[in-house]
């Protein structure tokens, strides 16, 4: 039986699981504790960041995974949107990240996320993966503008870096 805290929580959770019973029970437990609950069933293929895949063959050992995206900015307009980062292997996520942006304010950061799956040996594929969740209404309304990956701040020069490291120990 799932107990409620004492006391009573606010803000946005996402819920990312390819199980489904993991996702409703997580989303149960939180939806209770006064949490807006997110879910994603599975990774999207169509919010691939480009340049951010890759195939590796694995012996069956511990594999760490490090993505990192320089340049990020949520467009964010009279509104609360959420942008979520996935790192997947083999359409699984083994790592989320999220950011949210707020009323005319557009941040720019950067996305690091880690893994250390276990794979069987074989040939893998990990992805990086973006989605823009625009809020319900719960921050506020009004338009709502994608996030822009690997923005740049000056108009020479290089763009922002963009990472995928895979490393098997």
């Amino acid at each position: 039986m799932l107990q409620q805290f004492h006391q009573s929580l606010t803000g946005t959770v996402l819920v990312a699981d390819d199980q489904a019973p993991n996702r409703e029970l997580l989303e149960e437990f939180l939806s209770a504790q006064g949490l807006r609950v997110i879910t994603v069933s599975a990774p999207d293929p169509a919010c691939l960041t480009p340049n951010m895949t890759l195939t590796v063959t694995t012996s069956g050992g511990p594999v760490l995974v490090m993505a990192n995206i320089g340049g990020v900015q949520i467009n964010s307009v009279n509104s609360c949107d959420i942008v979520s980062f996935y790192l997947v292997m083999d359409n699984r996520f083994i790592s989320t990240q999220q950011f949210y942006g707020w009323d005319n304010q557009y941040p720019v950061f950067t996305v690091t996320m880690m893994a250390l799956p276990v794979p069987a040996a074989g040939t893998h594929t990990f992805q990086v993966q973006e989605a823009d969740d625009p809020n319900d209404g719960e921050c506020g309304s009004g338009d709502y503008y994608p996030t822009i990956v690997s923005w740049r701040l000056e108009t020479v020069g290089p763009g922002p870096t963009r990472t995928l490291i895979v490393r098997e120990f």
